[in-house]
């Protein structure tokens, strides 16, 4: 099933589920990006804060998601990424 197979019912279900995770989301990230050393005070949400973000997150990729817990989620995640054809570029880690 695709997510566009999805009822209005479970769709609003998944969406209300994203919404309710996503500070506990962010905190985890801000955990990661400080664990590497990143300074969070760039990220004051402005698109331009996006680039710093992206780049950190492209080599946490290639150095495949160090102290990310290895969980069926994350196996589901990287499955699907690979099945769309999704990879990360293999330029050295900034």
């Amino acid at each position: 099933m695709t997510f566009s197979e999805l009822s209005a019912i479970d769709a609003e279900r998944f969406r209300a589920q994203v919404e309710a995770e996503g500070p506990r989301k962010l905190f985890e990230l801000a955990e990661f990006l400080r664990a590497d050393g990143v300074s969070l005070d760039q990220f004051d949400a402005s698109i331009a804060s996006l680039e710093p973000l992206w780049a950190w997150f492209m080599g946490f990729t290639r150095a495949d998601f160090p102290g990310y817990p290895q969980t069926p989620s994350r196996v589901r995640n990287l499955f699907f990424f690979k099945a769309h054809g999704w990879h990360v570029p293999a330029s050295p880690r900034r």
